[in-house]
């Protein structure tokens, strides 16, 4: 069983602040194991994360670019 939940609050256009946090419950046997040992059992975690993030876009820019002055001769 897993419950989980998390944030991410924007502080830039490229900077996000984040956080999450997440329980998870797990129910073994601790029988013993094809005769050579017990199983690990039920145990229980807790997890928290914080943290920032940067974004960085590798795509071509977004900004229009004006052509150059081989091609607007061209048209």
């Amino acid at each position: 069983m897993r419950a989980g939940g998390g944030i991410e609050v924007p502080m830039g256009s490229a900077v996000s602040f984040v956080a999450d946090a997440s329980f998870d419950a797990y129910r073994l046997s601790s029988d013993i194991i094809e005769y050579c040992a017990p199983g690990a059992g039920s145990t229980s975690a807790f997890l928290l994360r914080v943290g920032l993030t940067y974004r960085y876009d590798l795509a071509e820019s977004r900004k229009p670019t004006r052509p150059s002055s081989a091609v607007r001769n061209r048209l």
